[in-house]
């Protein structure tokens, strides 16, 4: 989960010092590796991590960023926990970045997009079509399943070749989503 500073420009610092990561602060208990669509989930963590993350939003808010300005955004473990976050959100977020991640069973996302503020926001899903330890199914079936309950603005990017991990192009898409979701101020 990364938490990018949108007062900074990033012209003065580099991309490093613009992020801070919560990625110690937010697990949760995993039954196996590799997750697989017939994975068990024992939802244990899973709502202190999503207190969590709520609570640094709420923080942001207090602090004066507008809700349409935050966007969550995790990789594996944390882009399964900025979906839920996202979704559940009780206030309508800028977007929702979910990479190599998968929809959590014991969060009921299906039924939780259908009432949430967020369900307008952009959600964007890139996920490698070699990943073995997120199994590659898992991130376009999320996808289908916050669209299949309705979600507006859902982006599905896959990648041949590329394992749990990222490459050149899946950044260049981040990008180019941040760039449309987070207009310049």
């Amino acid at each position: 989960i990364f938490f990018c500073d949108y007062s900074v420009k990033v012209g003065r610092r580099s991309n490093k010092d613009l992020f801070t990561r919560l990625e110690y602060l937010v697990r949760m208990d995993l039954i196996e590796i590799p997750i697989r669509e017939s994975s068990p989930d024992n939802g244990l963590q899973q709502a202190e991590s999503l207190e969590i993350i709520n609570g640094f939003v709420q923080q942001q808010l207090a602090s004066g960023i507008p809700p349409e300005r935050i966007v969550l955004a995790g990789f594996s473990q944390g882009g399964a926990l900025s979906l839920s976050a996202a979704v559940k959100s009780p206030v309508k977020l800028g977007g929702c970045i979910c990479l190599s991640g998968w929809a959590l069973p014991k969060q009921d996302l299906g039924a939780a997009v259908k009432d949430s503020p967020s369900k307008d926001s952009p959600f964007l899903f890139c996920h490698g079509e070699a990943d073995t330890v997120v199994y590659s199914s898992l991130g376009p079936a999320a996808a289908a399943l916050v669209t299949a309950s309705g979600a507006s603005d859902v982006t599905l990017k896959t990648y041949p070749g590329m394992a749990h991990s990222s490459c050149p192009q899946e950044e260049a898409d981040v990008l180019t989503f941040l760039k449309r979701v987070l207009p310049p101020l």
